[in-house]
């Protein structure tokens, strides 16, 4: 049993590191937006769209440190997962426009690994040995996880498929939550 916890917690580890990529950023923090030129005095933002489509028009200057000019976005605008876009000008030769991508995610998919594994763990646990406490502690946290992740996704991911584990989690939840809290009552 702890071979296999060490193996899960490894690979969730490696995962998270083999998973970032330069141009990805955390969900809530800020995010440094880089734009290289040999030739411009300066560098402008001029819009961003964010991961949940709205766009911001800045014209804001960016910073200047060698041949790279530097925008810092603030963690209040990253708190939409996706893909976000970044347009913007210079005054190269030729008014150099420039657009480029970037993501921004949201880094907790190891705790959602653990917490639905532990708490399926425990809520099936308490079954089988006929405690209806825990179980209900596990169907709680059940509840809890399936409510967030309906809400927010899992780490990158906010689509169909994670709004179907988040209502059978809930589901499961209830279900088995119900059933302990009948067992517990009648009793």
């Amino acid at each position: 049993m702890r071979k296999l916890l060490l193996i899960l917690l490894f690979s969730v580890l490696l995962i998270g590191v083999v998973g970032a990529s330069p141009r990805t950023y955390k969900q809530g923090l800020d995010a440094n937006l880089l734009q290289s030129s040999n030739s411009a005095t300066f560098v402008n933002v001029t819009n961003i769209v964010l991961g949940d489509g709205t766009v911001l028009y800045l014209n804001d200057a960016m910073t200047k440190q060698g041949n790279t000019f530097n925008y810092t976005l603030s963690g209040l605008y990253t708190t939409s997962i996706g893909t976000y876009q970044v347009c913007g000008i210079g005054d190269d030769t030729e008014e150099q426009e420039f657009c480029y991508t970037f993501e921004v995610k949201g880094g907790n998919l190891g705790f959602f690994i653990i917490a639905f594994v532990l708490f399926f763990i425990l809520t099936f646990y308490g079954m089988s040995i006929k405690n209806e406490w825990v179980s209900l502690i596990g169907c709680f946290g059940l509840l809890v996880l399936g409510i967030y992740t309906s809400f927010y996704g899992i780490d990158l991911y906010k689509n169909d498929l994670t709004r179907v584990i988040s209502y059978v989690t809930i589901g499961i939840g209830l279900g088995i939550g119900f059933q302990a809290l009948k067992e517990i009552t009648y009793y």
